[in-house]
């Protein structure tokens, strides 16, 4: 056991604080690693590959660098109390349910990380990406612009063939041209390269 624990591994979509490691209460079941579980400080955080030791097997004591908010919950929680939570709920952009975790409720946050779990070890390579939706193109397509690289909207026929609607960004000219449907992950990597990671149910249709 090193002398301070490591954060917990990262995801855009946790709501824990990330320079802690947070307790994962097993009330839903034992989280599986590299799922985004509810923390003992109410909020999201990734399962990391290793086990965290339980109190007592170092005299009643936590390891070092564990979420201070965590620890007073879970000692809240043996005198059969809760700790108070002063945020204001919002509705969820994605389903319209009540939340406490910001533009997303838990479950949606846990089915976007579950799309974008499979470019964690991308991004710990130096890569950074993008999830291309109707509400983030316009911020995607100011983050690229940024860089200096050609984007833009794009365009098909609708289902009834008589217009054309933006199903995605185009991200590049000529033989580099990579395209972004909603939904899909846009990769750009160290050498300044762009891919595409499909939607999970894009990907299973192919």
């Amino acid at each position: 056991m090193p002398d301070r624990l490591d954060p917990n591994p990262h995801s855009p979509y946790a709501t824990a604080a990330p320079d802690v490691r947070h307790l994962l209460p097993g009330f839903c079941g034992k989280p599986s690693p590299g799922q985004l579980a509810p923390t003992g400080c109410n909020r999201l955080a990734v399962v990391p590959a290793e086990g965290l030791r339980t109190v007592g097997d170092d005299g009643d004591t936590f390891p070092a660098g564990i979420c201070d908010t965590c620890i007073a919950a879970w000692y809240a929680s043996h005198r059969g109390k809760e700790l108070p939570d002063g945020r204001v709920a919002t509705d969820c952009t994605e389903c319209g349910s009540a939340t406490l975790h910001g533009e997303w409720c838990a479950l949606c946050r846990q089915e976007k990380h579950e799309a974008w779990w499979p470019l964690a070890p991308l991004v710990a390579a130096g890569c950074t990406t993008w999830e291309v939706t109707e509400r983030s193109i316009s911020r995607v397509d100011h983050d690229i612009d940024q860089l200096g690289v050609y984007a833009k909207g794009y365009w098909e026929w609708d289902d009834t063939g008589k217009k054309t609607i933006v199903v995605g960004l185009r991200v590049g000219a000529g033989e580099d041209r990579v395209v972004a449907r909603f939904g899909d992950w846009l990769i750009r990597h160290p050498d300044g390269t762009f891919t595409v990671h499909a939607a999970p149910a894009a990907a299973a249709g192919e």
